[in-house]
């Protein structure tokens, strides 16, 4: 599939700033059209991340797990980690076949329902999140050694996000990777201009990319029949 930089040389391409077969970009460090490249990047990711905020593409789904440690209650998630998948998220207790859910209100309830509840030992029937500057979940009660070991499950949207120049843009196929790069190059276009990018998805370049990329991303056929059927 196409990487980062080929999606920057054909957004290039689109915006008539690179013309022919061998004016391309070889490398985000090349000094010709220097500030387009380094704001094509921009856009791209920005467009992507998007994408990504909206839980729009397929490859954001993944499933790891973290097994349990005696008089440790709190865990890191994995480091791809952006958000649980699903509106009720819940770690699967692989021992006792258990689903194990948010404690309702989250840390700051249950420190009001049950004071001493960072003391409490046992086996975990809540999570909750941890304030961090990483994404943490702690469990309750704490684990002891009679419940250390179990392996907890749980499914995730991973990071997509793409940085350097020979990683994969993370589309499934050549004509969704293409719509996306269009929906990219017309932000690029907007962010060149100057002009406001809360009016982009009024532009019907970008609608109409966009469409069309949202179309081609169904796990079913879209509609083939307009209007009232009579």
């Amino acid at each position: 599939m196409p990487t980062f930089l080929d999606g920057l040389n054909r957004l290039l391409r689109i915006n008539s700033v690179i013309k022919g077969d061998d004016d391309k970009v070889v490398a985000f460090t090349d000094t010709d059209h220097a500030s387009d490249i380094e704001l094509g990047q921009i856009a791209i990711q920005d467009e992507l991340n998007d994408l990504i905020s909206d839980h729009f593409i397929g490859y954001e789904d993944a499933q790891t797990s973290f097994t349990s440690v005696a008089s440790t209650t709190t865990y890191a998630l994995a480091t791809d980690f952006i958000r649980f998948i699903g509106k009720n998220p819940f770690l699967y207790d692989s021992t006792n076949n258990v689903q194990i859910f948010e404690y309702p209100g989250g840390k700051d309830a249950l420190r009001h329902d049950v004071p001493n509840y960072a003391t409490q030992t046992g086996d975990p029937y809540w999570w909750y999140f941890e304030p961090d500057t990483t994404k943490k979940i702690s469990v309750y009660p704490t684990p002891d050694s009679s419940n250390a070991g179990k392996v907890y499950t749980y499914d995730y949207e991973k990071d997509v996000s793409i940085s350097a120049a020979t990683e994969t843009i993370p589309f499934a196929n050549t004509i969704t990777y293409q719509s996306f790069i269009s929906m990219a190059a017309r932000r690029f276009f907007f962010m060149l201009a100057q002009k406001p990018l809360g009016e982009l998805n009024k532009d019907s370049t970008y609608s109409n990319a966009k469409s069309r990329l949202v179309n081609l991303m169904r796990h079913k056929n879209p509609r083939n029949r307009y209007g009232r059927k009579h």
